[in-house]
This record gives C-alpha cells, structure tokens and sequence, in this order.
C-alpha cells in the first residue's frame, strides 16, 4: 500500500476504534445476559464483514472498503479484549475497568493491523505437482494473481517477487488478473508490465475485476490509464493477454483465457469459445 492509503486506514480504524469503545461504555453495568447477547452480536458482525469484504463484495462494500476494513479491525479488536476480560473475570471473580479494557483492546487492534499489513506484504509461494497422462512433456509453471500493485503490495514485494520467479526459471508465468487495481497510477503500471517482461518468460494474462480500473471513475473521478494504455504495457513488453481465447502449448497442453465474471455481458457461454482441441 501506498503511504497515503496506510494513513487512510490508520485514520479510519482510529475514528470506529473510538465509536467503539465509546458505545462499550454503556455496556459496564448491564447485567450479564445482555453482555453475553451483544458478544454474539459483535461475533457475527465481524464474520459477515470478512465476508462481505473478501467472498461476496457487494457493490456498496466494493465501493468503500476502507471504511469496512477499519471496522473491522477495530472490532475484532473489542471481540478480543471481551474473551480476555471474560477470562479474567473467571479467575479473579472481578471486572476490568473501563480505562484497561479500552487499553486491552487497542493493543489487539494494533496486533491484527500490524499482522495484516505485515500478511500482505509477504509473498509465499506454494508448489503443486499436476499429473495426467494426456501430458507428453514436463512444465514448470507460475501462477500469479492479485499482486494490486500499488494498493497492496509495495514496489519492493513485488520486485522481489518477480527476482525470485526469474530464479525458478519457469517455462510459461501465467497472471491471473488483478495485477493493477484502481490505485495503481500510469507509472507503476507501466514499470510493472517492463519489469514482467524483462524476466524472458512466456507470459500469459487474462482480467480480473480490477486490472481496467473498474471503479476509479466512482471513486477517484477518473481512470488513472486508459484500458488503452494498460493494453499497450501488456503486449508491449511481450505478454499475451488471452480473451476469450486459448493457445496451444506443443501437442499436450492449451492454456485457456476467459474474461472475468465482472463483465457477464462480455463472458461467452463457455459452448460459444473457440472449439478447443481435445
């Protein structure tokens, strides 16, 4: 992430940190049962975020999920610090005071937002061994997908990123979409394609719901490059962006492109692509 989106998600997880803990306040003297009831509450809030932020991503979450974000830190947090002080109450047989449940649970606030900026900062690879006896050849393939270059990972990430799959000498890279997202500028796109393209690796492309800039219009009040220009950087450092299409790799293996679910009008019926080889 950029500097100015750190901050922005700094500030945002202050301002529902502090609403929070405020309405927390009225909690203290209620009795047990209604604590027990607004624990469970909190509990299935801060999973229906999660859920709305990462697997369903309805358009009123897609389009403020900063805001979104920084709740949920900051009551996963409150969450936290209630098991703490319930645990506590169970041994001591006393309550917390305001002041230190408040100070508890901005030590778990700052712990989940540390974990999560350190999380997307790492990349880690997994490695999978794919046999079939239709493949006449062995390949060695990298998948990549998500980066969201400069939105979530940094130019130092995803420059060591791209070093270390140079030294695996892969036989084709393959990106799975949102490489760039509505945060990414002209320059940092462009740096990104030069870079991939100077690995020398048969590369591969196809759209997420993010590379085109999708809602930088929404939110930004313009595109930061024109689908133009992102076509242009991609081809022109020798990746082959595969829309609807397929290529054939040798006699044993075809690599097929479809274009994202976002873009339904777009998507063919999967019976409308090209017929593919057998």
């Amino acid at each position: 992430m950029t500097p100015a989106l750190y901050l922005l998600l700094i500030v945002e997880t202050i301002v529902m940190f502090l609403l929070i803990s405020y309405l927390q306040k009225f909690l203290d003297n209620k009795h047990i049962l209604w604590k027990i009831l607004v624990f469970i509450i909190k509990v299935v809030l801060v999973i229906g975020d999660g859920l709305l932020l990462i697997a369903f991503a309805p358009k009123i979450v897609w389009n403020h999920e900063y805001p979104f974000a920084a709740f949920y830190l900051a009551l996963i947090g409150d969450v936290f610090k209630d098991i703490v002080c319930f645990i506590y109450y169970l041994i001591k047989k006393n309550r917390l005071e305001y002041k230190i449940k408040t100070i508890i649970s901005a030590v778990f606030v700052l712990l989940f937002t540390l974990y999560n900026i350190i999380n997307m900062e790492t990349i880690v690879p997994k490695y999978h061994t794919i046999t079939s006896d239709k493949l006449n050849n062995e390949y060695n393939i990298v998948f990549l997908s998500d980066l969201h270059y400069g939105s979530s990972q940094s130019k130092s990430t995803v420059d060591k990123a791209l070093d270390e799959i140079k030294e695996l000498n892969p036989d084709y890279l393959l990106l799975g979409g949102d490489i760039t997202d509505e945060n990414t500028t002209k320059e940092e796109m462009e740096y990104l394609y030069q870079k991939i393209g100077s690995l020398n690796i048969p590369t591969y492309f196809i759209y997420g719901n993010h590379d085109r800039q999708e809602r930088a219009i929404l939110n930004y009040g313009a595109l930061k490059y024109t689908e133009e220009e992102l076509v242009n950087a991609i081809t022109g450092n020798n990746v082959n962006i595969l829309y609807e299409d397929y290529v054939e790799i040798n006699d044993d293996l075809i690599i097929i492109g479809r274009e994202d679910p976002s873009h339904p009008d777009e998507r063919k019926d999967i019976k409308d692509l090209p017929e593919v080889p057998r």
